[in-house]
């Protein structure tokens, strides 16, 4: 019988430093590719094609919501005045018009705590621009305009495909881990979904394996990073920008080690949700790079238990070996499972249905 390898905690230390070290590397893929996408053509078109819409109150999108819903239209989802319209070429249809409450400012004195007049180093009184009121007024949304043809939005597309066998099984042991239980089902429009009131995690059962498990990995990352505090308060609340590029970055690093390229599916995908996410002052790579450290650690417990290479895990592995009589292991040869056939082209945006919570569909 051969003798079965035992692995130091100094070689363990080597081969955790080792697996970090390429998750990192991947990571600087993601975030430069990103960037690099974010200088192309299609999305700098459509980039700047966006930017210029005004993002509208709560109670001003429920407003378009009912009112385009009572007329028939689509839901609004780029909405703008007469004359921005007019300033990118479009002209809005007589009679589809929305009407919003649009605010009205004023100059008024400044005052303090104490409700006194503040002044300036030379006595007079400071005037500020104050919201005193506001007025209806109609805008138009995107279906409601005529034009030249609109900018295209780049989209991921689903991969197709087989995936490493015994994959999913190890995910799903992870969410098993946590408490959670893992099934494949209808998911409403998404491609996954996490519920942490009833602790279940759904992938959707119409895709291919490469597909199902990516997304599996991708609520692996919201279940690992995002769950809600208990009683709602405490923890970190991030803007679900943050949270999708986070979640989906994960699924990236993941999948790369296990050969499977996700890289069209991610890319757009990530660099749609950054976009969303950045503030003034922080670009798409600053977010990308801000969120490497929870992205690669997350990744990496996940890998912990489903990589794809040895020693994974070491003592198992070993004993196994050592009980067949075969030589210490090496890297195990790669095995397929079949899978079902390329599904029909369906549109990213199944990825990103949000419902209230504490459910998150992705």
């Amino acid at each position: 019988m051969a003798a079965r390898k035992v692995y130091t905690e100094a070689d363990k230390e080597r081969f955790s430093a080792e697996r970090r070290e390429k998750l990192d590397a991947m990571h600087e893929q993601l975030a430069t590719a990103i960037t690099r996408m974010q200088d192309g053509a299609e999305w700098t078109s459509w980039l700047r094609f966006a930017s210029g819409f005004h993002r509208y109150s709560f109670n001003n999108t429920v407003l378009m919501w009912v009112q385009a819903e009572t007329a028939g239209r689509p839901t609004p989802t780029m909405v703008a005045g007469y004359r921005a319209w007019q300033a990118k070429g479009y002209r809005p249809l007589a009679g589809q018009g929305m009407r919003i409450f649009a605010p009205v400012s004023a100059r008024v004195r400044l005052r303090d705590t104490a409700g006194n007049e503040v002044h300036d180093a030379n006595g007079d009184t400071v005037l500020v621009r104050q919201v005193v009121g506001a007025k209806p007024v109609t805008v138009w949304d995107i279906a409601s305009v005529d034009g030249p043809p609109l900018p295209s939005l780049p989209m991921p597309q689903l991969l197709v495909g087989q995936a490493p066998a015994g994959l999913w099984a190890s995910l799903a042991e992870i969410a098993a881990e946590d408490g959670f239980q893992v099934a494949r089902g209808d998911c409403g429009g998404a491609n996954g979904w996490t519920n942490f009131d009833t602790q279940e995690i759904r992938v959707r059962d119409d895709v291919d394996d490469a597909q199902a498990v990516k997304t599996l990995v991708h609520e692996l990352a919201h279940m690992r990073l995002h769950a809600p505090a208990a009683g709602g308060e405490g923890g970190q609340v991030l803007h679900r920008g943050v949270e999708e590029v986070e979640a989906e970055s994960v699924a990236f690093i993941v999948l790369d080690a296990h050969g499977i390229d996700a890289s069209q599916y991610t890319f757009n995908y990530v660099l749609g949700w950054a976009t969303a996410a950045t503030k003034a002052g922080l670009t798409v790579e600053d977010l990308i790079t801000q969120t490497g450290s929870r992205v690669v650690s997350t990744a990496d417990a996940i890998l912990q238990h489903a990589r794809p290479d040895a020693p994974a895990p070491l003592d198992a592995v070993d004993a196994l070996a050592a009980s067949l009589d075969l030589p210490a292991p090496g890297r195990p040869a790669a095995g397929w499972e079949t899978v079902n056939g390329r599904p029909p082209a369906l549109p990213a945006v199944a990825e990103t249905t949000t419902p209230a919570q504490p459910v998150a569909r992705r």
